[in-house]
């Protein structure tokens, strides 16, 4: 009864038992179960649509949570990789300067004599002349990077054509880098530190070191690389630090934590600071003692004072 009274079809009957409609109520009453059944189409429609819409939505969700999650991952990859890089290359460096330290000291130059006044000399009895003694030199003198030098005279073993260029292009570039990035830097008060001493050899370095006292420093120009080197003397021996300048300008020695400004603040902070891994002082500056006979001895215009 409530079906027939929300319909809009009028002239129907109530009996007892059972319903009495007009002969144009079949009619009537199939035109509205056909609307019915389409309008039933359309709820049906939507509410797919609603239902795959929404778990549509739950998918991306999902899917932006998982690539933001391997995005997250990669990155902690990438971080962890660089990592391993950066104490790949400290151990490396470490490594380096060890075998560096490591190195077979050669043994130092004897002094030559004092001269003596001419009435002493006329006074001593005339020793025989010998043939001078050749300097002893390491084996290893070749496998420094610190002792090259570019007359073939001066080698104890035969090298190549090929090896000469490429020691000779690398102390041509380190020349053009020191000349073009440091010399102004390294003035001061129109001359160079007494401490530093241009590009000399490791071996000149530590003759000039032999003899002094605990502590005293010198700085070089590296040969076959572009930088520094540290030389002082330390309690057993004559050790070389790799000084390194950055790529923000600051100057830090391979090992350690701190970078400094300029060569100066280096030295100056390491007087009072010991120098990993033996935590040993810089005392005293080793002062030049002779014209720097080297490469760049033109190129920096260093007097060498007493």
């Amino acid at each position: 009864m409530s079906i027939l009274n929300s319909t809009e079809l009028s002239g129907w009957k109530c009996g007892s038992c059972r319903l009495f409609f007009k002969y144009w109520h079949q009619e009537e009453l199939a035109r509205l179960l056909e609307r019915l059944g389409r309008a039933a189409l359309v709820i049906q429609k939507n509410y797919r649509a609603r239902i795959c819409r929404r778990r549509f939505l739950s998918l991306l969700a999902e899917i932006r949570r998982q690539r933001q999650a391997q995005r997250e991952r990669e990155e902690r990859e990438e971080e962890e990789e660089r990592r391993r890089q950066q104490l790949e290359d400290e151990r490396k460096r470490r490594l380096e300067l060890e075998q560096e330290n490591l190195r077979p000291v050669p043994l130092p130059r004897k002094k030559k004599p004092e001269p003596r006044p001419r009435s002493v000399l006329n006074t001593l009895p005339k020793a025989p002349h010998l043939a001078p003694v050749p300097r002893p030199r390491s084996k290893l003198f070749e496998a420094t990077p610190f002792d090259n030098e570019l007359n073939a005279s001066l080698m104890l073993q035969p090298i190549d054509e090929e090896r000469m260029k490429e020691k000779h292009l690398k102390k041509t570039n380190t020349i053009r880098w020191f000349k073009e990035t440091q010399a102004k830097a390294d003035l001061r008060d129109g001359g160079f530190p007494c401490w530093f001493h241009g590009m000399i050899t490791r071996r000149q370095a530590e003759d000039l070191l032999i003899d002094r006292p605990l502590g005293c420093f010198l700085v070089r120009v590296g040969q076959s690389r572009e930088g520094y080197t540290l030389t002082f003397r330390g309690a057993d021996r004559c050790r070389h630090y790799m000084v390194e300048m950055q790529s923000n300008g600051k100057y830090v020695i391979l090992g350690e934590d701190r970078a400094h400004s300029s060569l100066t603040d280096l030295v100056q902070y390491h007087t009072q600071v010991g120098i990993k891994p033996f935590m040993e002082l810089l005392t005293l500056p080793c002062g030049q003692v002779s014209v720097l006979h080297s490469v760049l001895g033109s190129l920096l215009c260093v007097s060498y004072r007493l």
